[in-house]
Formats: structure tokens, C-alpha cells, sequence
């Protein structure tokens, strides 16, 4: 991804595939402008997910105000992830978002019945169309929140025009 890191742009860090998955399918979306991505790596589990935070996007959010990061985590082991997640982050927190499926992005995928880039694409037209069809599925639901917050931040710097 090549966006310009002098205006702001967003990097994702994602625990695994099937997170990858969803995050590809989102940034398929017509409405997604992909310029604006910087970069995106996987954490390979929620461990490695908060250990590449600390070692490489902690760094990075205090050297660039530019940076926003959305972290794709699921969120079946929250009660381990989520204190040590929040004391990570607690510097940067206007600037980083926690999305995830509850339990696993394999089973949300069973239950909508759609493969997981379907559901990245389906969930980015509902962020840009101002919908909640798919967010307000059971296993997405407890994101609300967040993407209220993201509302303001970083459907801005994604949204084409």
C-alpha cells in the first residue's frame, strides 16, 4: 500500500486470515478508497497481534500524527486480550480502533452464510451507506461503539470521492 504518510491514513493490524479476509473484502468496496491504507500486517494470533502493536505501531503512532490504526482481533478471548490490549493503547486511544467478530470470523461466516471477503465488502457499504444490516448481526453487534468513534475519524480518510 503506498498512501501518502503526511496526511492522515489508516493501518490495519489483524490477528489472522480470516480477520485478513474480512479486512480484503472491505477494502474491495467501491466506497473504499485504498490510497489512504498504509499498511496492514498480521499479528499471527492475539498474542503476536498485541506484541507487533507494542514492537512496531506503538513507535510508529508517536512518530506520525498522521496515523490512525484499526486492530482486527476476535473477540472469543477478549477476557485475555482486552487489559493488556487497554493498557497498550491507552496513549494513543483517539487513534486506535478494535473491531472483531464474537467468537470467531468462521462462525459469523456460517451464520450469514457468506464467504468472509463477502462480509468485509458487505460491512464497508453499510459504514459509507449509513447502514447497520450487517453490523447488527450477533456476531458484530458489540462493535457499535466503536464504529461510532470511527465514524468520525476514519470513514473520512476512507471514503472516496
Amino acid at each position: 500500500m503506498g498512501a501518502n504518510r503526511l496526511i492522515p491514513h489508516v493501518a490495519f493490524l489483524y490477528e489472522d486470515g480470516a480477520n485478513r479476509s474480512i479486512l480484503n473484502g472491505f477494502l474491495k468496496s467501491f466506497h473504499v478508497n485504498d490510497r489512504q491504507v498504509s499498511e496492514f500486517k498480521d499479528g499471527e494470533g492475539w498474542s503476536g497481534t498485541l506484541d507487533l502493536f507494542a514492537r512496531e505501531y506503538s513507535p510508529l503512532l508517536k512518530r506520525n500524527q498522521f496515523t490512525q490504526l484499526v486492530i482486527l482481533l476476535d473477540f472469543d478471548k477478549k477476557h485475555l486480550w482486552g487489559p493488556r490490549l487497554e493498557d497498550l493503547v491507552a496513549e494513543h486511544k483517539d487513534r486506535v480502533f478494535v473491531l472483531g467478530t464474537n467468537p470467531k470470523p468462521e462462525v459469523t461466516q456460517k451464520l450469514l452464510k457468506k464467504n468472509l471477503e463477502a462480509i468485509g465488502l458487505e460491512l464497508a457499504d453499510d459504514c459509507f451507506e449509513g447502514k447497520t444490516t450487517t453490523w447488527s448481526h450477533e456476531s458484530l453487534a458489540h462493535n457499535q461503539a466503536e464504529l461510532i468513534r470511527m465514524s468520525e475519524t476514519i470513514q473520512p480518510i476512507l471514503r472516496r470521492v
